[in-house]
C-alpha cells in the first residue's frame, strides 16, 4: 500500500488505519466496517465507516494518564496523521483521515501483516 512513501509516513498511516479499524471492531455494534482509501502521489487519506450508534470523539482528545490501560485510540491517530474528523452522515459513522507523504530519500520498503487478536 505504501511501499513507495518515507518509512516514517508509511507507518504513522499504517498504523493508525490498523487503530481505526480495531476500534470499530471492538467498539461498534453494527458488525460491519467499510475502508476506502485513496491515495495520491502527496497524499493518503482514508474512511472507516461503520453503520453502529452514533460516534462523536471529545472535543480535544488527549492521551489519558500513563496508568489508564485503554483510552489512546483517537488520540494516537491525530498524533500520526495531519487530520482526523468523525463524522455522522447517512445513517453510518466515518473516521477520516489523511496524512501527506513524501517518496523516501533512497530505496526503501515496508511490509508487515497485522494480527488484531495478537495486538488486542
Amino acid at each position: 500500500m505504501l511501499l513507495d512513501a518515507d518509512p516514517e509516513s508509511a507507518f504513522a498511516c499504517e498504523l493508525s488505519l490498523a487503530e481505526a479499524c480495531a476500534n470499530v471492531v471492538e467498539h461498534s455494534s453494527s458488525g460491519r466496517l467499510r475502508v476506502v482509501i485513496r491515495r495520491t502521489e502527496a497524499v493518503f487519506s482514508v474512511a472507516i465507516c461503520d453503520e453502529g450508534e452514533p460516534f462523536t470523539p471529545g472535543a480535544a482528545p488527549g492521551f489519558p494518564p500513563p496508568e489508564a490501560r485503554r483510552g489512546r485510540g483517537i488520540a494516537l491517530m491525530a498524533a500520526c496523521m495531519d487530520r482526523i474528523r468523525v463524522v455522522r452522515a447517512d445513517g453510518e459513522n466515518r473516521l477520516l483521515m489523511a496524512r501527506r507523504i513524501r517518496p523516501p530519500a533512497g530505496p526503501a520498503a515496508v511490509a508487515g501483516r497485522l494480527d488484531i487478536k495478537a495486538s488486542t
